[in-house]
């Protein structure tokens, strides 16, 4: 069978304004000196966004820890700074970060998602796994984490849930490219070599042209070719 992994180990949930919620801070309980350390804090990490969408990800991390290192109970910029962690293999760092994280806001659900990114990378995918369906507890309707809990699955041995999972990813966005490559390497794990050759098809339909996935789909029909001459010599 040919096992052979995406550029990309996983996915992460991508980055919009409408993600960073608003400081809500401005109440009578805080007082004066904890608001004007939060308000510092907050430029930090408005200028570590900016940074993170524009793929700087060593400024986006230092402006995410100045913003942490001013205003230490703040969850969104200590989310910020185990994204910027993970993305540049600081693993460890991501880790006790995206804990901190949820330990001061449980309901930041998308802090598990990155936190099964960072035990995958590890290929720890138990734990992974586990970050994962922690992540839809909260939201069922989140594809980017059920696309990774089915990648963790199919690590564990599991193929036929993994398909199950990928099956609903595609339920909801039927064009998700990478989704339709990795279920092609699920039905190769189970033997099942048309659902394979299909799965390798549609992947190739969805790219189309594009350009930055040639080597991807180049790799997709020669992997869908091997199936068919397997297939043939049966």
């Amino acid at each position: 069978m040919f096992k052979k992994m995406m550029c990309l180990l996983f996915a992460t949930a991508s980055l919009a304004a409408a993600d960073y919620p608003k400081p809500e801070l401005e109440r009578a309980d805080i007082d004066e000196a904890d608001l004007a350390k939060f308000k510092e804090a907050y430029a930090f990490y408005l200028e570590a966004v900016e940074y993170e969408k524009a793929g700087s990800w060593v400024s986006a991390s230092q402006a995410y820890r100045e913003a942490v290192k001013i205003y230490p109970a703040y969850p969104d910029a200590l989310y910020g700074l185990g994204r910027m962690g993970l993305r540049l293999g600081r693993l460890d760092e991501a880790e006790d970060s995206l804990r901190e994280a949820l330990t001061l806001n449980p309901e930041l659900y998308e802090a598990h998602n990155e936190l099964g990114n960072v035990h995958y990378r590890r290929e720890e995918y138990n734990k992974a796994a586990y970050e994962y369906k922690e992540t839809l507890k909260q939201d069922p309707e989140d594809v980017i984490a059920r696309y990774n809990l089915a990648k963790a699955l199919r690590n564990l041995g599991n193929p036929k849930e993994a398909v199950s999972q990928f099956e609903k990813v595609l339920a909801k966005d039927p064009r998700y490219v990478d989704c339709h490559y990795e279920m092609a390497l699920a039905y190769e794990d189970l033997g099942k070599i048309d659902e394979a050759v299909a799965a390798y098809d549609k992947f190739i339909e969805v790219v189309g042209s594009d350009p930055d996935q040639a080597e991807w789909v180049n790799r997709a029909k020669e992997y869908k070719q091997k199936l068919l001459d397997e297939k043939k010599g049966k």
